[in-house]
């Protein structure tokens, strides 16, 4: 090991512009969506990011160290900068100006998009699904993909939310991506009848009168959960298409908990029995 990192270290030359092209393009996959989805690369930021997203079988098309970074967790990056199509070096104080994380690892990649993210999903009558409408917050849709993904659920749809690749819902997710069958949708309304069509029970969780309480979501059978956007939840056509509303019940004074907090309560009544 220790004759590997010295040999290596000798022939590093750490980048210190922001204007080299090879940083200009990661840098430019960080910040913008259209650069993404034109590339269909990700941009990914953190050694645990970079390390999951290899472990699911997505390679490094170009990895981005700073010497300190490689040092510090060689066992582990040592591997990954041997399989990576490229390794580009960069200085500590680059890397800090250009990540977006408050703690700065040094650690970036760009690596093909994975083939999760497909555009439609086979429903199974005794399938567990998620169903997004218009949830915006980075953090949170990765949070809820992150857990739906941990729980076990068989896919999740996504209608008119965040951007799935952003740097932020890719760090929120922890990997959850790697990991579950996502489609986007334009329109929920043609996925809820194809659920209903298969067997599948529809939970819309929204406040209403005589709404069924969490438990209801852990009967056998197929099952499917709707949440809506952080502010306005669910628009009522799409709870009027449900077979039922689900909701968590509170105590006074409190209207909602946060989508993403809602969102893993529901995920694990419906699916702690698989």
């Amino acid at each position: 090991m220790d004759d590997v990192m010295t040999q290596v270290f000798r022939d590093i030359r750490p980048v210190t512009s922001r204007s080299n092209p090879q940083v200009r393009r990661l840098d430019d996959l960080l910040r913008r969506k259209k650069a993404r989805e034109e590339s269909r690369l990700l941009a990914l930021e953190g050694r645990r990011l970079v390390l999951d997203a290899w472990a699911a079988g997505l390679a490094p098309q170009t990895l981005y160290l700073t010497p300190e970074a490689w040092q510090k967790a060689f066992a582990e990056l040592e591997p990954l900068r041997r399989a990576a199509g490229e390794v580009v070096w960069l200085e500590a104080s680059l890397a800090a100006r250009i990540g977006d994380t408050q703690a700065p690892q040094g650690v970036f990649a760009l690596c093909p998009q994975p083939p999760t993210l497909i555009d439609t999903l086979t429903i199974r009558a005794d399938g567990r699904y998620l169903l997004l409408h218009q949830v915006r917050d980075p953090g949170n849709l990765g949070s809820i993909l992150r857990t739906a993904a941990a729980l076990g659920a068989d896919g999740a749809f996504l209608c008119d939310c965040a951007e799935v690749f952003s740097p932020k819902v890719l760090r929120a997710s922890m990997g959850g991506l790697w990991r579950l069958p996502i489609a986007l949708v334009n329109s929920l309304d043609p996925i809820l009848d194809r659920l209903q069509q298969a067997g599948v029970a529809t939970f819309a969780a929204a406040l209403r009168e005589g709404a069924k309480g969490p438990g209801a979501l852990a009967s056998v059978g197929g099952r499917a959960v709707l949440i809506g956007n952080e502010g306005d939840g669910l628009p009522e056509d799409l709870i009027s298409a449900c077979s039922h509303v689900v909701m968590l019940p509170m105590k006074s004074g409190s209207d909602s908990l946060g989508a993403s907090m809602a969102a893993g309560i529901l995920l694990w009544e419906m699916l702690k029995e698989r």
